[in-house]
């Protein structure tokens, strides 16, 4: 592929992105605006498997907490 087919390439796939997420972002920025809007933060997260530090410790010790102990 030539240098210029490469630079089209790259064009058009950055525009096609930016098209597909134009809206998702859009939302997201609302929702940010509002704390009553965790239900699509939440989601995004769990969609692209988003999560961080503290959250994912909170969700290892709660699912610890809810299993029962082995039996010697």
């Amino acid at each position: 592929m030539t240098t210029d087919q490469e630079l089209a390439v790259e064009a058009l796939t950055r525009g096609i992105v930016n098209k597909i997420m134009h809206t998702p972002i859009s939302t997201l920025k609302t929702a940010a605006r509002d704390p009553e809007s965790t239900t699509v933060i939440d989601l995004v997260r769990r969609l692209f498997n988003l999560h961080n530090e503290d959250e994912e410790k909170e969700a290892t010790a709660s699912r610890s907490a809810r299993r029962p102990e082995a039996e010697d």
